[in-house]
């Protein structure tokens, strides 16, 4: 078996969006994560996602502009050589779902051929959710200890405000029965530049009778 833990410092941002400095252009302020190993994901010891548990390759998605925490099957698509692959939907994409007449394509693992349809079809083939990190904090009675967005600071009242801080910790197992897959990705306001920690914990061996 193999664990990990990522813990992130951050500082919301103006605008719940960041700078990429090699394109210099404004990106949404986004933590993303796609694999078929156990994930559970914190923001300030508040579980925000929960991906525990034996099941194919799945995604979670944190948008800090709107606040939103998308998670769900990781769709597979066909590539232009003929090959399949996962993809994890894109932010954009999710926050058009509600648009009349878009079409969706993805892969039909129980008919294993390509399909298309609506975002309704396409998210209940996917076991797709969302919840506003409002309503996470909300339900776990932790909401009055945050600051939340308004129309004075020109933010969602569904994220967090404008300059306030957080941390975000991220526990992974692999549990090491077969083949495993990871992608992750992230580009919040790091305090300081250097306040990603790392800690790994490698080769632990369970008792017989342990079921994890």
């Amino acid at each position: 078996i193999f664990s990990g833990k990522i813990e992130i410092p951050f500082v919301m941002t103006s605008d719940g969006k960041i700078i990429n400095k090699e394109t210099k252009q404004y990106e949404d302020m986004v933590f993303d994560f796609s694999g078929d190993d156990d994930v559970w994901v914190f923001i300030d010891n508040v579980l925000v996602s929960d991906i525990g548990g034996v099941h194919d390759e799945c995604f979670t998605i944190i948008d800090f502009e709107t606040g939103f925490v998308y998670t769900g099957l990781t769709p597979v698509v066909k590539n232009s050589e003929g090959t399949f692959s996962a993809a994890i939907p894109t932010l954009q994409d999710l926050r058009k779902a509600e648009d009349a007449g878009e079409q969706w394509g993805w892969y039909d693992r129980i008919n294993k051929k390509m399909t298309t349809g609506t975002y309704e079809q396409y998210a209940a083939a996917h076991a797709i959710k969302s919840k506003s990190l409002w309503e996470i904090f909300t339900e776990a009675g932790h909401d009055a200890g945050q600051t939340w967005g308004s129309e004075e600071s020109n933010m969602s009242p569904n994220t967090f405000d404008q300059n306030t801080q957080h941390e975000l910790k991220m526990f992974y197992l692999e549990r090491g029965a077969g083949s495993s897959n990871l992608v992750l990705s992230f580009n919040m306001l790091a305090v300081p530049a250097s306040g990603v920690t790392t800690v790994s914990y490698t080769h632990l061996t369970l008792p017989t009778t342990s079921r994890v």
